[in-house]
């Protein structure tokens, strides 16, 4: 023990060094992030839903990586003759989630009528698209992760890119829209 200003010894042991808090911690090691509205209005007329595929379309030799989904929910297109339920629970329930080549997860995505949660890791190390015991611990292994919460906004994460590409791009396709 650390002896304390009155001469005894201090209960606390040997000094320690100021922890920083996660959030700063993140913002200092992790990745960058970007939230884009799900949602928009489009040019003619209604809404305009931004699907997970017209993210895909704009990152960067997306192909170069590995994609699993590891959480979805959402309203397939009745042309799939599939059951949400049966592909819910095979990607929720799935150890390490569904794994994707680029092409194929655009093909699962436009399968989507709309996706109203979805949780997408992307990787050149295979070995890193697996469940994670907390989200900074999946964004800290991912080079990319992919999120939509509730219909309403998705949050891009990235340790590869600024974002500021694809925050660019997406902006210009959403007002072309």
């Amino acid at each position: 023990m650390e002896p304390s200003p009155t001469g005894g010894a201090s209960p606390r042991g040997p000094a320690e060094p100021p922890l920083l808090k996660l959030s700063e911690l993140y913002k200092i090691v992790f990745m960058s992030k970007v939230e884009v509205p799900a949602v928009h209005s489009g040019k003619d007329s209604g809404a305009k839903l931004l699907h997970l595929h017209d993210i895909l379309k704009f990152i960067d030799c997306a192909d170069e990586y590995f994609w699993a989904v590891l959480f979805v929910k959402g309203v397939l297109k009745e042309a799939t003759g599939k059951s949400i339920t049966d592909v819910e629970n095979l990607v929720n329930k799935a150890e390490n989630g569904i794994s994707f080549e680029t092409d194929d997860l655009i093909k699962f995505s436009e399968g989507f009528f709309q996706m109203i949660d979805v949780v997408v890791i992307g990787s050149k190390d295979r070995e890193a698209l697996r469940r994670y015991s907390t989200d900074n611990e999946m964004y800290a292994a991912c080079d990319w992760v992919i999120e939509l919460v509730d219909s309403t906004s998705w949050l891009i994460h990235s340790k590869v890119s600024t974002l500021e590409d694809i925050k660019s791009a997406l902006s210009a396709y959403i007002s072309s829209s």
